[in-house]
């Protein structure tokens, strides 16, 4: 897509759902982390990101504590992004897992290959719209964000 193909308009309608998608996913993980509250604390920090498309837009991260030391931080990684709809990366002292958006059905996507009969189309009919974590290990496979999940995520990345 073109950068003047888009009306402001439409960016901000984006950037609009985009937060409203990181709110959620916040809520969601201060619930799942209530049990862990004499451990953990969530603290949201706004923060200013850049992307050629929109340029600067406002968004927040989420910032896991466990007293004064970060555990760690859902950061905002971008609204245009291939095959999903917004990403968001779990960083933690060990490394970072990729979370998108995707929408029901997930990415449609398909690949020819010369001297083949018919092309390699993906599989993704069984995803539900929401936030998945994309298994890089597993061809990218895309496992929908559970607080079982979410939590197995934290403790990998730190």
């Amino acid at each position: 897509m073109k950068v003047d193909s888009i009306s402001k308009e439409q960016i901000d309608n984006e950037i609009t759902l985009y937060n409203n998608r990181i709110q959620e996913l916040y809520s969601d993980v201060k619930k799942w982390l209530a049990n862990y509250s004499d451990l953990l604390q969530c603290n949201e920090i706004g923060i200013t990101r850049r992307e050629e498309m929109s340029g600067d837009y406002q968004t927040k991260k989420l910032t896991i504590l466990s007293g004064e030391d970060k555990v760690v931080e859902l950061i905002p990684g971008g609204i245009w992004i291939i095959a999903a709809y917004g990403r968001l990366d779990l960083v933690g002292k060990s490394g970072s897992e990729v979370i998108v958006y995707l929408r029901e059905g997930g990415p449609h996507t398909q690949v020819t290959i010369s001297g083949m009969s018919s092309p390699i189309t993906s599989d993704y009919e069984s995803i539900k719209e929401g936030w998945h974590w994309i298994d890089n290990r597993l061809a990218g496979e895309a496992q929908e964000l559970t607080e079982k999940l979410f939590i197995s995520l934290i403790e990998k990345v730190n």
